[in-house]
């Protein structure tokens, strides 16, 4: 049976040995509250703590180089600092029995000065045993409630469930992570990246643990980049432009790569001033009934090995896919798609919606088309039969889409990549995956990045 905050702060209190830190930045002071409000306290807070002050947060912890408040490093130099705080001040005789802990949070809630993306990292460094080296969890949550004291009174509960699971469930990740959002959080709080590090998570696989999240359903997104790191979008894409790939990557093939490169080239060659340096994406579509949670951990890892940025979500449509990311870019999000895409959404016998294009579409989103094999394209569709690729340059579409497809072709929402290896572009994962056995020559030759 699942047990409340008050009890699992209650239970942390009466474990003698642990004593530590909390210190918050940004929503009040609500995990300490807890542990204060059940009893026992004294035994258990060293310290409790807010640097509110722009001021006295940077004297206290340093000035981040980016000049931002709310990152991951920042709430790294906060557990940096109140631990070893914690082994300095209490490393006399007395205290050598103790599992000492630090609690450290940076959040930007809903307040009066600020409506944007509310959201904060969330941070634990903790001795499992008097004797041992720390540990480390580090989270990235949003919050989504709408209120700053309901956003207050949920990270409060995620504060202890965070402390109460490193102590008592950090045998079992996936069983930690969902208790994350014990005590009905599951509307209030996404967790969209943990970080599991030290003697007690050794065997813990980062990248796994993450993916868990999006199985887990305590995020519908999750990304890892190619240093197979897993990272926050709001950090990793701040202030880029982005170009995804969809795809099923099953395997991951050259294909793929040259769609990244044909879209980059496609995107750079347009820009005409600044830097073009778009981040790029591989992203992949996971639904625990579609797909085998081991097959997502195969195809994840062979993508990285690709070294590519690899994104997992749970969108079946675009235009969610699109409004998740644009909440962490103001700039350019184009989304890269094989020409059958096209075909999908305007050759599917029905009308096409209005109301889904115009949600994709917009003063910054775009979507590429890569040519596919045209043997598989119905001849009425195609201007020339005879063309081995289709591409949009050759798609002649049916009469009741045909000023829509133009609408969107004139005004650049779609647009056709050109510089392609025709070599690579007819085949896809599926069709590759069928060589393996006919002819594996052929297969090894098409897929990326060979696993060892």
């Amino acid at each position: 049976m699942e047990k409340s905050t008050a009890e699992k702060a209650l239970s942390l209190n009466l474990i003698k040995p642990l004593y530590g830190s909390i210190a918050e930045i940004g929503a009040g002071q609500e995990v300490a509250r807890w542990f204060f409000k059940v009893g026992g306290a004294a035994g258990t807070i060293a310290k409790a703590m807010s640097a509110y002050d722009m001021v006295f947060s940077d004297d206290i912890y340093g000035r981040e180089e980016s000049g931002r408040y709310v990152v991951e490093s920042r709430v790294r130099r906060m557990l940096d600092h109140e631990y070893s705080l914690l082994e300095t001040r209490l490393s006399e005789k007395d205290n050598r029995e103790k599992y000492f802990f630090a609690f450290a949070n940076t959040v930007a809630a809903k307040s009066f000065k600020y409506s944007g993306d509310c959201h904060g990292w969330v941070g634990l460094r903790f001795q499992h045993s008097a004797d041992q080296k720390p540990s480390q969890v580090i989270l990235h949550v949003r919050m989504l409630d709408q209120t700053n004291l309901r956003q207050q009174e949920a990270l409060g509960t995620l504060g202890v469930n965070l402390i109460y699971a490193c102590y008592h469930l950090h045998d079992n990740v996936e069983d930690f992570l969902k208790s994350l959002l014990d005590g009905h959080l599951q509307s209030s709080i996404e967790v969209n990246l943990c970080s599991f590090e030290g003697p007690v998570f050794e065997n813990v696989d980062s990248v796994d643990a993450n993916l868990l999240l999006l199985k887990t359903k305590l995020t519908p997104a999750v990304l890892i980049n190619n240093q197979r790191k897993p990272a926050h979008m709001g950090e990793e894409m701040y202030n880029k432009q982005v170009i995804i790939h969809r795809g099923e990557f099953n395997p991951p093939i050259k294909t793929d790569l040259d769609i990244l490169r044909s879209a980059r080239d496609h995107y750079c060659g347009q820009k005409v001033e600044g830097l073009c340096d778009p981040y790029l994406v591989s992203e992949l579509y996971f639904n625990n009934t579609q797909m085998d949670f081991n097959e997502l951990k195969k195809r994840v890892h062979w993508l990285l090995r690709c070294q590519q940025n690899v994104m997992v979500t749970s969108f079946d449509r675009t235009f969610k896919l699109t409004e998740y990311v644009a909440q962490f870019t103001t700039n350019h999000i184009n989304i890269v798609f094989r020409a059958t895409k096209i075909l999908e959404i305007l050759e599917n016998e029905k009308l096409a919606s209005l109301d889904r294009l115009s949600r994709i579409f917009n003063e910054r989103t775009r979507m590429y088309i890569y040519p596919v094999n045209a043997t598989g394209v119905r001849d009425n569709l195609k201007k020339d039969t005879k063309l081995k690729l289709f591409n949009l340059s050759n798609y002649k579409p049916s009469h009741l889409n045909s000023y829509l497809y133009h609408h969107l072709l004139t005004s650049g929402y779609i647009q056709e990549l050109s510089q392609v290896n025709a070599e690579l572009a007819p085949w896809n994962s599926t069709e590759v995956s069928a060589l393996e056995k006919s002819n594996p020559k052929l297969f090894q030759e098409l897929i990326a990045c060979k696993l060892d």
